[in-house]
């Protein structure tokens, strides 16, 4: 529990937190700003091409097919899945990590417990406060900058926030694990963006495809963390690739495994 109190108070300590809230707030307005701009006559070009090509066009992360709507629900739902808060997360929680050890925080919080295991366990409360942080941040940003339009169930937009947050978290515990394994923070940061973007997956999958007899097992990638955030929308109704309990199993699964290989890494190795 001292552990935990460290770290959280660590975290609120941080002025990049701040900046950071600010940041992503703002980026939600610009962006909806933004597609106000859009005249008539491009909104229906846009739609002509996304007709053509049977899918959304982006524009700074957000379809262009609802910027004439400007619903609340269904700006955040864009954002969100759009991986932005997967690469923020990535960086920030590789900065957080790496920065305790280089300024030696590591050692005082090493003082405070006889199992090296919670080092690495006491991070998931920050990663939990900071996705749950930048979800709240997301939705305000959205109410402030659009028109306060709610055309989907309440029961659907938290069963969508409930997933995605359970999904964000999942993938922060996978950024500690990787900086934990790497022990470099601009190593933890780039293969993190990397999979915030979904690139691993992708480059995995591609090979699997290329191996006779693994090509039926490659669609497996896409039920990694950073794929499956960006399957799941609002729009007009939940959308959920697959059953609700199949998907909270497996993600809790994944924050499972990536917790048990960084408690493993940090309990065998010299944490200093």
């Amino acid at each position: 529990m001292n552990l935990i109190k460290m770290n959280l108070h660590r975290f609120f300590r941080i002025k990049a937190v701040y900046v950071l809230m600010v940041i992503t707030m703002l980026l939600v307005v610009f962006t909806v700003l933004d597609g106000r701009s859009t005249t008539k006559e491009e909104l229906e070009l846009y739609k002509q091409i996304e007709t053509e090509n049977g899918g959304p066009s982006e524009n700074l992360g957000i379809s262009i097919s609802i910027l004439d709507e400007f619903g609340v629900e269904k700006v955040a739902s864009e954002m969100i899945a759009s991986q932005l808060l997967l690469v923020i997360i990535a960086v920030f929680v590789s900065y957080f990590f790496n920065e305790e050890r280089a300024k030696g925080y590591l050692k005082n919080l090493n003082s405070c417990t006889n199992h090296k295991v919670f080092l690495f366990l006491s991070k998931i409360p920050v990663v939990c406060v900071l996705v749950i942080l930048l979800f709240a941040d997301v939705w305000l940003g959205a109410a402030i900058s659009c028109d306060h339009v709610l055309k989907n169930s309440m029961s659907d937009i938290i069963t969508f926030n409930l997933f995605q947050i359970l999904l964000h978290i999942a993938f922060g515990i996978f950024i500690c694990m990787i900086n934990e394994l790497f022990r470099k923070q601009i190593l933890g940061v780039i293969f993190g963006v990397l999979a915030a973007v979904a690139v691993p997956s992708m480059l995995v999958s591609s090979v699997m495809n290329m191996i006779p007899g693994l090509e039926k097992l490659s669609n497996i990638c896409f039920f990694m963390t950073a794929p499956m955030v960006s399957q799941i929308r609002l729009n007009g109704s939940l959308e959920i690739p697959v059953f609700k309990m199949a998907l909270f199993m497996l993600t809790v699964f994944l924050g499972l495994i990536y917790a048990v290989i960084g408690s493993l890494s940090i309990q065998k190795r010299d944490i200093y």
